[in-house]
């Protein structure tokens, strides 16, 4: 599944400044690349059976449920005063109008950044089974 965002220099410059450790840099790149290993695109070689997402159980495991639209991410981003459009895809997070209370030069980094916690934290759900009450950011 690809994002729209391969060749654009916006989103490139901020996958490169983004995190100095590479795990950072290489999800980035796995985002960016329509490459994350979410569900859909394990169903897609037949590593999993079922697409649906493992945090609601509402929708597909898309990258873009995931990181804007599930409600785990809808109430993260919620928390963050981040005022995500119904429709937002995970190609416009750069885009996004910027909170006054986050500096304005740091913010694409910073919607990299968060998107990283947001898998990390699924991840920390889905495979170590932390409980409801771990789910803090």
């Amino acid at each position: 599944m690809a994002f729209g965002w391969a060749g654009s220099a916006d989103i490139s410059s901020a996958a490169k400044t983004f995190t100095p450790n590479m795990g950072g840099q290489f999800f980035a790149w796995l985002l960016l690349h329509g490459h994350l290993q979410c569900k859909t695109n394990l169903l897609q070689r037949r590593i999993v059976e079922d697409a649906t997402c493992e945090l609601c159980a509402q929708a597909e495991e898309t990258a873009e449920h995931l990181l804007v639209h599930c409600p785990f991410a809808a109430s993260f981003w919620q928390r963050l005063v981040i005022q995500m459009e119904p429709d937002v895809a995970v190609c416009n997070l750069l885009h996004l109008p910027k909170p006054e209370n986050l500096p304005m030069a740091h913010f694409d980094t910073f919607s990299l950044l968060s998107c990283w916690h947001l898998w990390k934290r699924r991840n920390g759900i889905v495979f170590r089974q932390e409980s409801e009450s771990d789910r803090v950011l």
